[in-house]
């Protein structure tokens, strides 16, 4: 859509957008007082001809206010147009190098008022000199039009300083009562805009100066304060009494003024009516007055009905709405039948050489001129649908003859692009269609613009992706036969190709190089929105599919600086953080995931595009899974249960969700119900993903069944449904399950191959995530118990332990390489590290007593030491409760230091986590079981036995700590413990024949 919006298309329609410019007016500066002194927001309602539009536009010269005016009318009940009018006047005062207001495009149909109200902050907040907006004639609204509710949300975010001027011939809608009450705008009524006395006496001299007294107050008592009422009777010479309520008066008096005119001029007026504007040369063109200009200009310096507008460099002119209406109903009594219908041609030819499409359009479907409205629709398209404007051009084409559409496979292609948010089903037989008649005329942009909305409509419905092989299947002939793909859609070609082709042919020859083409082309390409789509399906492909976070990396170091352009379309950015939520679960960085949801989540809430709004909340329940918090998770799922309205896709991962939650819970009846429900959405939808899954779906239903030897046949089924869907994810699931189900069924013969399998396949992709590694950590972390004891990955391993912070459900105390969160030395020195790090501060900032409580802690065993016994050791000249407020302010520090969920106390007592903490002297008392165990060491691991606790148990417990008053006695069962082991390890050795590491034990007993 991006190139083709490139193409010709609409200016958006001058009488829109214009002020009027009235000639021989009166300043009232009573009602210009009242302007000066209301709310932000004032409504001008009163009826037609009453001034209204008049007074606005001289309040506005008068104050020299800078403003916007827009012309609602019943064209309007697409809301997209207003905004999209509004936005496009608005850059006339942008800053060099602002951000547009965006278009109102589907995206935002979820959260329209949210839309709403950051235009209209915006719109106030960014472009100034603009002071003012103006919004005319909104009674053309209709009752029930969705904008009455938008620009209601829209109007409550004006700030004081900025003006909002409504006109209307009617009282505010109900929508705007709150803005009533509580001040914010204020009503100027028809008995506010009539005509004083001496208001009239000044229209009376302005227009026929030297009138008698009598006949000026005659002319003001039968005008009864009409301004238009009063006007005619100035044309017409003779005063009558009517009503402004009564329109037909108009039409009555305006045909007796325009009776005296000649046959000319009304026949001028007549036809000129057909234009919303009127240019002197497209008048003279339309009517082949060569006085077209003198004529206008004459009528406007009359001030009859007819008013300069606009600040361009040739004069345009409008009718006012009461006179156009009069004529455009007259027009055919004028000019004939015959020859109305041709001027509506020539108008509507002129129109759209000017590029008012939509009015071109209207009269073009007046006179039943087909082909020249579709030609003139489709020019209009690229730039209608880049402004959201899916509903106008709806429209339109639905009005045209089918036989059209086999004349111009364009019509098809952007009937496509209007039903797409609707209906990605609907909109892909439009864009099948259109590519069929751009083949037949072998189109080549055609064919491959169709090719890629094909592509993206299979994506965005999920459903019955099988019927896409045979599109995957003709892009390939496509690409044969016409290898240069055009500029200006090779970045949506290849997009949609990366996006489609792996969910049925992840082998598909060629695949790798469109990536690496496309990684190349966004680079470069200038819309960034378009670049965050593509990279998002780059981060996809290469994370998802092709397990290469290498690639994946470097796509995020590429791409993320475009998520801070300020020119970056909310759903682009959403859609490159879902895969940067991926990618960061797929590499173990949690924080990228966090971080991205959040982002994701900011973003959709601030802007209004809501359609990822559910895939985010089933993106935070993986926090959940990782902390294995089950009430929380259960709790997020059933909130987002709620899928009347939610993408095939979003159905898919939440009952896939579901299963995952309820298998690890152990909530079989949940379970039972997920799984049912999955395999019928995955089923559907086609993808080898899917069919992956749901093989190993059956791994886990026999589990739950108790069909033991029915697992490991479903297992190998699922390994080749895994195998064939190409995706790595899929891969490092069934090989995870695999193992996990062996070892807690404990059969011991299968799980070492698995467990091999599982983990070499992780270390050769470099994946510490997957679905269900996340919902099974414990089990994850059992394993990797196994791995480390049996050698395997060892580096990979620690890895996957250290990213995902897996904790295992005994202390791996007997593991020397286990990646202990925290490691505590206390002999011969004081040392704590965090992963591997030391833990250091500055020598001013040391944290005294926090580390004092650690030492106490350690010294005393680190497990369920008594809170007041600590209390009494650290504080013993405080009182009971100065102690033990003093003992949690500490404890709270310490945990600060060292983690939050390394400490736990229970019934007044702490302990440090053994699954999470190691220390030199827990690991001591590990060490003397160990000797105590059978059978005994064999003699090379007796060696490095010894070695190690040689240079992990000598030194002195806690030197350098004299001052502390409770260590002494602390040293003295700590040495005997020592004492103890090494006798026995000496004891040990000496068996095994060992003398060099039986003296080397001696003197560490000595020492």
């Amino acid at each position: 859509m991006e190139a083709l919006a490139q193409r010709s298309g609409p200016r958006l329609s001058f009488a829109k957008l214009t002020a009027p410019r009235p000639e021989r007016i009166i300043a009232r500066e009573r009602l210009f007082r009242s302007l000066d002194e209301a709310p932000a927001i004032v409504w001008i309602a009163a009826p037609a001809g009453a001034g209204k539009s008049t007074l606005a536009a001289s309040w506005l010269t008068a104050r020299g206010i800078d403003s916007l005016w827009y012309r609602l009318d019943s064209g309007d009940v697409d809301p997209a147009a207003v905004f999209a009018y509004i936005a496009n006047a608005a850059t006339g005062f942008a800053a060099t190098g602002s951000a547009r207001l965006p278009a109102l495009t589907p995206e935002y149909f979820l959260g329209l008022d949210i839309y709403a109200r950051n235009f209209f902050r915006r719109l106030c907040a960014e472009f100034a000199p603009l002071s003012c907006l103006v919004l005319d004639d909104y009674h053309e609204l209709p009752e029930q039009a969705q904008l009455h509710s938008l620009l209601r949300h829209g109007l409550e975010e004006i700030p004081s300083g900025f003006r909002v001027v409504v006109i209307s011939r009617g009282e505010p809608p109900a929508e705007y009562a709150r803005l009533r009450l509580n001040g914010r705008m204020v009503v100027l009524g028809w008995q506010d805009l009539r005509l004083t006395a001496e208001e009239a006496g000044a229209v009376v001299e302005l227009r026929a100066s030297g009138l008698a007294h009598e006949v000026v107050r005659d002319l003001y008592r039968h005008a009864e304060g009409w301004v238009a009422g009063l006007i005619l009777m100035l044309e017409q010479g003779t005063p009558r009494g009517f009503s402004p309520d009564a329109p037909l008066v108009f039409d009555y008096f305006a045909a007796e003024v325009l009776a005296h005119l000649d046959e000319a001029t009304r026949r001028f007026l007549a036809a000129t009516s057909l234009l919303p504007t009127v240019r002197a040369s497209s008048a003279a063109a339309l009517t082949g007055a060569g006085d077209a200009s003198d004529l206008l200009a004459g009528l406007a310096r009359r001030g009859f009905f007819v008013t300069r507008c606009g600040e361009v460099s040739e004069d345009r002119y409008e009718y006012h709405p009461l006179l156009r209406r009069f004529l455009l109903a007259s027009g055919q009594g004028v000019l004939g039948s015959e020859a109305w219908g041709r001027r509506k041609s020539q108008a509507a030819q002129l129109l759209a050489a000017e590029g008012e499409s939509e009015a071109a359009i209207k009269l073009f479907g007046e006179v039943g001129d087909w082909p020249e409205m579709a030609k003139a629709a489709a020019a209009a398209a690229p730039a209608l649908l880049a402004q959201g404007r899916h509903r106008t051009l709806r429209l339109w084409i639905e009005s045209l003859p089918a036989a059209l559409f086999d004349q111009s496979p364009w019509l098809e292609y952007f009937a496509g692009h209007c039903d797409l948010p609707i209906s990605p089903a609907r909109a892909r037989q439009h864009f099948e269609r259109a590519y069929a008649g751009f083949a037949m005329a072998d189109e080549v942009l055609g064919q491959y613009s169709s090719w890629a909305y094909i592509g993206t409509c299979f994506t965005q419905e999920y459903y019955h992706l099988a019927e896409a092989d045979r599109w995957i299947a003709e892009l390939a002939r496509l690409r044969e036969r016409h290898p240069v793909v055009p500029p200006q859609v090779e970045v949506q070609v290849l997009s949609a190709a990366v996006g489609l082709i792996p969910l049925r042919q992840p082998n598909y020859l060629g695949l790798d190089e469109m990536a690496t083409r496309l990684e190349s082309l966004a680079a470069q390409c200038g819309n960034v929105s378009i670049r965050l789509f593509a990279a998002a399906q780059l981060l996809a492909f290469y994370s998802f599919y092709r397990g290469n976070l290498a690639a994946a990396h470097d796509v995020t170091l590429r791409f993320e600086p475009d998520a801070d352009a300020r020119e970056s379309a909310p759903l682009a950015l959403q859609f490159w953080d879902v895969w940067r939520m991926y990618y960061g679960r797929s590499s173990g960085d949690l924080e990228l995931y966090r971080e991205a949801l959040a982002r994701a989540q900011a973003t959709a809430q601030a802007s209004g595009v809501l359609c990822w709004a559910l895939h985010h909340r089933l993106n935070a329940i993986w926090d959940f899974a990782y902390g294995q918090a089950w009430d929380e998770a259960g709790r997020l799922l059933d909130e987002c249960g709620a899928l009347a309205q939610a993408r095939p896709y979003d159905v898919q991962m939440y009952y896939f969700y579901g299963l995952l939650f309820a298998d690890a819970s152990g909530d079989l009846p949940r379970f039972r119900h997920a799984a049912r429900e999955f395999r019928r959405v995955a089923e559907q939808s086609g993808t080898l993903t899917a069919e992956a899954y749901v093989a190993l779906l059956s791994v886990l239903e026999c589990h739950a069944a108790g069909e033991i030897e029915s697992i490991w046949p479903a297992l190998e089924r699922a390994k080749v449904a895994a195998q064939r869907c190409g995706a790595i994810t899929p891969h490092i699931d069934v090989a995870f399950t695999g193992a996990d189900l062996a070892r807690r069924l404990g059969d011991a013969p299968r799980l070492n191959a698995l467990m091999r399998d599982f983990f070499e396949l992780g270390a050769r992709h470099g994946r510490v995530g997957g679905y269900f590694l996340a919902w099974r950590q414990g089990g994850l972390a059992e394993l990797c118990v196994l791995a480390l004891e049996e050698a395997i990955e060892p580096e990979f391993v620690r890895q996957l332990v250290r990213l995902l912070r897996l904790v295992p459900e005994s202390s791996p105390s007997h593991l020397d390489d286990w990646p202990w969160p925290v490691r505590v030395h206390s002999f011969g020195g004081f040392e704590i590290f965090i992963d591997d790090q030391p833990l250091a501060f500055s020598a001013n900032r040391v944290p005294v007593k926090p580390i004092e409580l650690l030492k106490a802690l350690i010294a005393l065993g680190g497990s369920e030491v008594a809170q007041e016994k600590l209390a009494d050791m650290l504080w013993p000249e405080s009182d009971g409760d100065a102690a033990r407020r003093a003992f949690y302010t500490n404890l709270d520090r310490l945990r600060g230091l060292i983690g939050k969920e390394t400490l736990t106390m229970r019934q007044g007592k702490l302990s440090l986590d053994p699954r999470r903490v190691w220390t030199d002297l827990a690991a001591l008392d590990g060490a003397a079981a160990r000797l105590r165990s059978s059978p005994p060491l064999e003699a090379g691991t007796l060696a490095e036995f010894a070695d190690q606790a040689l240079a992990r148990f000598t030194g002195t417990f806690l030197p350098h700590e004299e001052a502390l008053p409770w260590l002494p006695d602390a040293r003295r069962g700590i040495n005997k413990r020592r004492a103890a082991f090494f006798k026995e390890l000496i004891r040990h050795c000496e068996l095994a024949g060992d003398p060099v590491r039986v003296a080397r034990c001696r003197d560490a007993v000595a020492g």
